[in-house]
């Protein structure tokens, strides 16, 4: 049944209908004897039921779910559905989480992860500060977590690596490539190192910019905190850290000082870090369920913590911890 799970989980405007579905359908037993009353009945959505309610289109869903899995085999990717004990539980509990992911690498504990994102172009100050908070947290235990893009992504990767530390990159392509390819020697050393590459893209599928902000939610998704490390206002980990907010994932940024300040890379921190729920979705161009938490129950409060500078680190790894707990 692992071939049905992972074809209908993977079309994500059904995953919802398709978890339940697939679930009874572990009960009803053989693909033929399914009837499409029994079906709408399951999926309580007329819609969907017919949508979902032919043998014919169940069969085609099978089918690719096998192509899928031997594709997975070959590039030796694990399919991992939020029916299975290794799916990350702080993923599982984000309301849009995807119904199946990929894995490459080790099996991780979860629990004590945390986002590190930032501009694919970062200056002299966010080369040091990724480094530092990068190597810093990997050393108190902490798995890193990025999208192993160019710029601060890779080095928060690298930071992790070189202290001994557990490292995972979430892509927005299949596992079977690596995205960018400048990076494939990292990802490998990521795997090397006891971490491990993350994707809900199924093996085959190409990178496109809507799959790299989908690939957001996951890095925010699987932490429990973001550091946001620089990055202008529209920079794209911005998207992560709107998704951070949905969420209700903790973010904290390092803001720049001096000269460092002046700096484009720097407008997006500066911008966000300390500022009011209420100033964030102005700055954020918020719209929908984010204006309204933003605008609504978060208005007063801060939900970006500044980090002042290396006297605020130790701040840092206790509320870390705290969370971890």
């Amino acid at each position: 049944m692992l071939t049905l799970r992972c074809a209908l989980a993977s079309r994500r405007d059904r995953d919802r209908v398709a978890l339940e579905l697939a679930a009874e359908l572990e009960v009803l037993g053989d693909l033929p004897e399914v009837e499409s009353a029994r079906l709408q009945q399951i999926t309580r959505n007329a819609a969907a039921a017919a949508s979902l309610g032919t043998v014919a289109v169940l069969s085609a869903a099978r089918d690719e779910a096998r192509s899928i899995l031997e594709r997975a085999e070959a590039a030796s990717v694990r399919v991992i559905t939020a029916f299975d004990e290794g799916y990350p539980e702080r993923l599982r509990d984000v309301s849009d989480h995807p119904a199946v992911v990929y894995l490459k690498g080790a099996d991780l504990s979860w629990e004590r992860t945390v986002a590190c994102v930032g501009t694919r172009s970062p200056s002299r100050f966010g080369e040091v500060v990724t480094r530092r908070l990068a190597t810093l947290m990997a050393e108190g235990g902490w798995t890193i977590v990025s999208g192993l893009a160019l710029g601060v992504d890779a080095l928060a990767h690298r930071a992790a690596l070189d202290a001994g530390g557990v490292t995972v990159a979430v892509l927005g392509n299949g596992l079977d490539r690596v995205f960018p390819r400048q990076n494939s020697r990292l990802a490998s050393e990521v795997v090397a190192g006891g971490g491990a590459l993350l994707s809900e893209q199924p093996p085959g599928t190409e990178v496109s910019r809507s799959r790299l902000v989908l690939r957001d939610r996951l890095q925010s998704g699987l932490a429990a905190a973001v550091v946001l490390l620089q990055s202008d206002l529209s920079g794209g980990a911005m998207h992560t850290v709107r998704y951070a907010l949905r969420q209700g994932r903790p973010i904290f940024a390092p803001v720049p000082t001096g000269r460092y300040a002046h700096e484009r890379e720097a407008r997006g921190v500066l911008a966000v870090a300390g500022a009011t729920g209420a100033e964030l979705a102005t700055k954020l161009s918020a719209r929908g369920e984010l204006e309204r938490l933003l605008t609504g129950e978060l208005a007063k409060e801060r939900p970006i913590t500044p980090i002042r500078g290396r006297e605020d680190y130790p701040a840092l790894l206790e509320m870390l911890e705290r969370l971890a707990s």
